[in-house]
């Protein structure tokens, strides 16, 4: 009974990922595009333990993420059938947004425990605040876009989406991988919210008592 609750409940570690990423992005409040370098020091002493807790929040969602693209990849296997390719992609893809997640955050962390200490240059603080936005910025969206494409490919072929989701879920994975990738990433995370809900109320039909 326990393990069939936790399956139940499994798919709204998305919902829980948005979010815990959210609050730890309104804590680090800053998304100024190449800030000078003494700025950036300031940034990490002056905020230390308001980043540290933004770090902590954002390394705790990304394993909500990684257990969302488990639930994802349960829900498309047995609807893509044979050898479950592109479910076991779009699960690869979710998992490695999760890393980068959780070393994006980590990143800000280390930043702000050195900043804490005082012991941080203006030349690592640079390096660190811009890790983490190219992390964020670049280098996540892509993984995302594996992860709602390859999720998009199977809704299309099985229907086992609803058809304005498998076209939305499209649209995002090539918006995802443009030039402008970044502009993209709050709608990524209001997908992972939409279909999060949607595998969590679809659970709940599927165990619900027929009518006597």
């Amino acid at each position: 009974m326990a393990g069939s609750r936790t399956e139940q409940l499994g798919p709204l570690t998305g919902v829980g990922f948005v979010g815990l990423v959210l609050a730890a992005a309104v804590l680090v409040d800053n998304y100024d595009y190449l800030p000078p370098a003494a700025e950036l020091q300031a940034f990490f002493t002056d905020n230390a333990t308001r980043l540290q807790i933004a770090g902590y929040l954002g390394v705790v969602s990304a394993a909500l993420l990684a257990w969302f693209a488990g639930s994802i990849r349960t829900d498309l296997r047995p609807a893509e059938g044979g050898l479950g390719r592109l479910s076991a992609v779009a699960f690869g893809g979710g998992v490695a947004s999760a890393a980068l997640v959780a070393i994006a955050f980590s990143v800000m962390a280390v930043g702000a425990g050195r900043g804490a200490a005082g012991g941080i240059g203006p030349d690592a603080a640079v390096v660190m605040f811009d890790f983490y936005g190219s992390i964020l910025g670049l280098a996540l969206p892509v993984t995302l876009a594996v992860l709602i494409g390859a999720a998009a490919v199977v809704a299309f072929r099985t229907k086992v989406w609803p058809g304005w989701l498998a076209w939305a879920s499209a649209v995002l994975a090539i918006g995802s991988l443009s030039p402008i990738s970044y502009i993209f990433i709050g709608v990524d995370l209001l997908w992972i919210a939409v279909v999060s809900v949607l595998l969590y109320t679809r659970g709940l039909r599927s165990v619900a008592p027929a009518p006597g």
